[in-house]
């Protein structure tokens, strides 16, 4: 969804998954659009949100943009804690 709303719908959105014995990595990566009056990168809100779900199970997450690339990259552990 926010690939969607803030990211550049022209351009593919990957989505990686890759699993450990203890975690789960997910890595997502968007193109990001450009203001047109000011060339600046348009990140998008909610994200505080995201890393404030992945801290309460354990994990974490982080977001950079890359080569003007959106990317997340969470990584959730996958204990019996965390599942409970």
């Amino acid at each position: 969804t926010n690939a969607l709303r803030h990211g550049d719908v022209r351009e593919e959105v990957t989505v990686r998954f890759e699993w450990a014995v203890d975690e789960l990595d997910i890595t997502i990566s968007s193109a990001v659009t450009a203001s047109p009056a000011t060339a600046e990168l348009r990140v998008g809100h909610g994200l505080a949100g995201m890393k404030e779900r992945a801290a309460l199970v354990g994990g974490r997450l982080a977001t950079t943009v890359d080569d003007r690339r959106f990317v997340v990259a969470a990584s959730i552990p996958a204990t019996a804690a965390a599942r409970a």
